[in-house]
Formats: C-alpha cells, structure tokens, sequence
C-alpha cells in the first residue's frame, strides 16, 4: 500500500502545484495593477 500511495501523492501534490502557481501569477498581476488596494 505505501509503494501505491507515494506516486498517488506526488501526483496530488502536482496537480496543487499546478493549481497554486497560476493563482499566485494572478495575485502579483492584480498587485501590481492596484497598489491602492
């Protein structure tokens, strides 16, 4: 069961990877467009 869940995570940890640094583009974009907010 450990062999199985360790790729099973890495590909969880991945796909917020993936989901996480789009987002963290946008907050800087957002930021850096409104300094005021």
């Amino acid at each position: 069961m450990k062999l199985l869940n360790r790729p099973f995570h890495t590909i969880t940890s991945r796909q917020r990877i993936k989901l996480y640094v789009p987002f963290l583009f946008l907050s800087m974009f957002f930021l850096y467009n409104h300094p005021d907010a």
